[in-house]
Order: C-alpha cells, then structure tokens, then sequence
C-alpha cells in the first residue's frame, strides 16, 4: 500500500530494499551513499540481494526514500522478525 503502480520511475523490489539495510545493518554502514557505493563492488552483497555483476544497483536516494516512507520502526520489525525466523530454522 506504500507504491504506486501505475505511474513514475520503476520502484526497488522491496525485498531488494530489505536485503540491503539488512546487509547495511550488519556490516556496519550507516549511510545509504556509502552502503550503495561498497554494494557496487562486493560481491557477497550482490549475491545477497539477487544482483548480477553487470547490473545496475538501485541509486542511493531511492533507498534512503524507501527509509524514509517505512520508518525505522518498520524496519526494526521486519529485521527482529528476520532474525527470529533464522533462529526457528537453527541457522543463527
């Protein structure tokens, strides 16, 4: 209920968003700039959100939009919910 269909750019697959404050969180980077800027080149970070070597990341400011709109407490929810279901499936 939070995008629009029908009208502007294409949006981040919000899976795709997740994965990456998700990987933000844990490896420590704060700023959507600098987390889009070490996704362009590492490559476990590719991998994690399902991008390929050759294409093109979400631009920062998409990212730090989607933040913005979700909230933090949204996120929080979703990473605790994240963790939990690793921890049920024994693989944290």
């Amino acid at each position: 209920n939070l995008y629009c269909t029908d009208n502007g750019r294409p949006g981040i697959d919000p899976e795709v968003a997740v994965r990456l404050m998700l990987a933000g969180f844990l490896l420590g980077i704060v700023h959507d700039r600098r987390l889009m800027r070490e996704a362009q080149v590492n490559i476990a970070i590719r991998w994690f959100v399902g991008y390929g070597l050759h294409e093109a990341l979400p631009d920062h400011s998409s990212l730090t939009r989607i933040r913005r709109r979700w909230g933090e407490e949204r996120f929080h929810r979703i990473f605790e919910s994240t963790v939990q279901a690793c921890i049920d499936a024994k693989i944290a």
